[in-house]
């Protein structure tokens, strides 16, 4: 039976800063970039940004001067400001997660890949931080998904058994590290598929019957 569901939260719970075409173009326009050159570039930044290796400004800087430009405090704060525009809670979810919280009394956690500034932003301006028993994210354990070792945290902490938990990610890549490890797992593409899925594994959910 299970009684902990583990939540990814960048396209899950809040949307996504990065992933999307149409997010990557308004980087490279806002700095008169290729896009693609764009992503190349938040790539090779992103593991050390997102595993608190660096902080926020040196990965605005680095990313602007392997685009060849000045990485000045004005384009720099202009993509800060960019990122936390598309940093806003995914309501439908958030009422998910109050629902099963409060009226079903499941144990929640994060397992999340984000940098520090990032995740308190979503912690503390956001109000999210409370809506969990604890995070688990990448900037403080110095690994992320899909390494097994960030899953492993989260169980170890955890204190339950694999079978008793599903994992909520909307990258299909980081399902399979907890699959291996006996952690139910949803790929998470739409709200209404969230609960029916959640359902069909016995999770208590309003307006689904649940698999039994």
């Amino acid at each position: 039976m299970i009684n902990t569901v583990i939540f990814d939260i960048g396209g899950v719970i809040v949307g996504n800063v990065f992933l999307s075409e149409d997010k990557a173009a308004q980087f490279a326009t806002l700095v008169g970039a290729d896009v693609k050159e764009m992503r190349e570039a938040r790539e090779h930044y992103w593991d050390k940004f997102k595993t608190g290796k660096m902080t926020e400004r040196e990965f605005w800087a680095g990313i602007l001067s392997r685009l060849g430009q000045d990485p000045t405090e004005e384009k720099i704060s202009r993509l800060s400001q960019l990122a936390y525009s598309f940093t806003v809670p995914l309501e439908e979810n958030v009422e998910l997660v109050k629902e099963l919280r409060e009226e079903w009394r499941y144990r929640l956690i994060t397992l999340n890949d984000e940098a520090k500034e990032f995740n308190d932003y979503r912690k503390q301006q956001l109000g999210l931080e409370n809506l969990f028993e604890f995070w688990i994210t990448s900037c403080d354990v110095g690994c992320s998904k899909p390494d097994k070792k960030i899953y492993e945290i989260a169980l170890e902490r955890l204190k339950e058994k694999p079978e008793t938990c599903v994992f909520i990610d909307d990258q299909e890549e980081n399902l399979f590290p907890a699959r291996d490890l006996g952690i139910h797992a949803i790929h998470y593409q739409t709200p209404q598929q969230l609960r029916s899925d959640l359902a069909k594994l016995g999770v208590y959910v309003k307006g689904e019957a649940i698999a039994r």
